[in-house]
Formats: C-alpha cells, sequence, structure tokens
C-alpha cells in the first residue's frame, strides 16, 4: 500500500464505505484517509488497519492500467450483474448479507414482519434509490451498442418511476434518512415490482452474454470461486 502510495495512485479502503487511502506517515503510524463527506482526510492508525463494526474489512490497490475494448468491458460488466443477481450470499460462510434477487426477498420480509431498524432501512432504501439510478443512467450511455440493451434499459427506465415513489416514504431526522413506519407495506409492494423489472433486465443481459464465450467462466479456478472475506 506504500509503495503504491510513493508511485501516486491511492488504496480503495472499506471505513465502512470506501475511502480513498492517500498518504501516509511512517514515524506517527498512520494512514490519511478520503472519506468522500469531509474535506480534511481522515486518521486511520496502522494498528487499526482492517478493524470496524462490520463482519468483513477490503482494501484494493491498482497495478498498471490495461487498455479493453470498449464493447468487451461493457459484456464482463453485463456478466458481473448476472453473476451479483444470482449469488444468494456474497460473504459466504456468512448468511447475514443477502445478494442479488435473494436480497430483495430478504427485505421484503422485514418490512412485511416489522423485523428492522428505520434507520439501517432509511440508510439501504437511499442506497438502493442511488445505485438504481446510476445502472439506469450507465445503460443509457451504451443501450445502441445490443438490442437487448434497449429493453434492459427500459426496465431500469420502469425501475425509476418506482424509486420516484421510493424516495417519499424516506423522511429526514437529524442528520439521517429514516423509513416512515406507515409505509412499509406500500414499500414491500413497490419492491415486489422493483424485482420484476430487475428480473427482466437480467435476462436481456443473459441473452447478450451467451452470444459471445466466456473462457473467465467456463474454466474453473484451482480453487474454486473466491468470496470476499
Amino acid at each position: 500500500m506504500r509503495r503504491s502510495i510513493d508511485e501516486g495512485t491511492g488504496v480503495i479502503y472499506w471505513i465502512p464505505e470506501f475511502g480513498v487511502i492517500h498518504g501516509y506517515d511512517d514515524r506517527d503510524r498512520i494512514f490519511y484517509v478520503q472519506d468522500g463527506w469531509s474535506k480534511e482526510p481522515q486518521i486511520l492508525l496502522y494498528d487499526n488497519f482492517g478493524l470496524n463494526f462490520t463482519g468483513f474489512w477490503y482494501c484494493q490497490v491498482f497495478g498498471d492500467q490495461v487498455r479493453i475494448p470498449e464493447q468487451q468491458m461493457l459484456l464482463e460488466s453485463l456478466r458481473l450483474a448476472i453473476e451479483d443477481w444470482d449469488l444468494p450470499y456474497r460473504l459466504l460462510p456468512d448468511q447475514n448479507i443477502a445478494s442479488g434477487r435473494k436480497a430483495y426477498d430478504v427485505w421484503v420480509q422485514a418490512l412485511r414482519s416489522g423485523d428492522f431498524d428505520e434507520s439501517g432501512a432509511g440508510y439501504i432504501l437511499e442506497s438502493f434509490c442511488h445505485s438504481r439510478t446510476e445502472i439506469r443512467m450507465y445503460l443509457q450511455g451504451v443501450r445502441e451498442i445490443w438490442n437487448e440493451l434497449d429493453h434492459a434499459c427500459a426496465c431500469y427506465e420502469q425501475l425509476g418511476t418506482l424509486i420516484d415513489q421510493m424516495k417519499g416514504y424516506m423522511v429526514q431526522q437529524e442528520n439521517r434518512r429514516v423509513l416512515r413506519p406507515d409505509t412499509t407495506e406500500d414499500l414491500a409492494q413497490v419492491l415486489v415490482k422493483a424485482k420484476a423489472l430487475e428480473e427482466q433486465a437480467i435476462d436481456y443481459f443473459r441473452v447478450i452474454s451467451r452470444k459471445y464465450p466466456d473462457r473467465k467462466r467456463s474454466t474453473i479456478p484451482r480453487w474454486g470461486a473466491h468470496s470476499a472475506r
């Protein structure tokens, strides 16, 4: 990590949420982290590296840049989307965090059972709305490459209408957004519709993926598929 910083490239780090380690001081044994929220860098002690209240830690160091044709890059992004959608748990053997279509099921179940934290629910909903908006914007920029992408983009356009509706289910409470208690069933019903739209979009991604060979996934790595730790 220090070598990467010396070479002018920062390191992605889980704070929780992601930040960038962009400097260090060996004398004080600290890293400097930009968290995206404040202008001033945060301090991370070497001895505290990787420690946080979540069940995992993460850092990523970048190597040299590899230029990849746009169509190949796009195809890989679609395949990663399919993989994330089909994978029920990203952090196995831990099954506390659901992924893909499974996340929808867990989310709806929690809303209907009433067993959830209002602040956490607001955070997840706000993150969901933001991420799906970015997916829609991404597809709008590449929709002309394959016909199926145009259809997938239409699914996310419809999802955008649902997102506008979901945003009305949150209220500002001090410095955070929380879910309104009287909207849980309404949100659950909208999420069922959102899941169906994303499933349809992913099916269009599958049609595109099947048109091209995928050596990366047709050859099983010696140690199998790896998940985050």
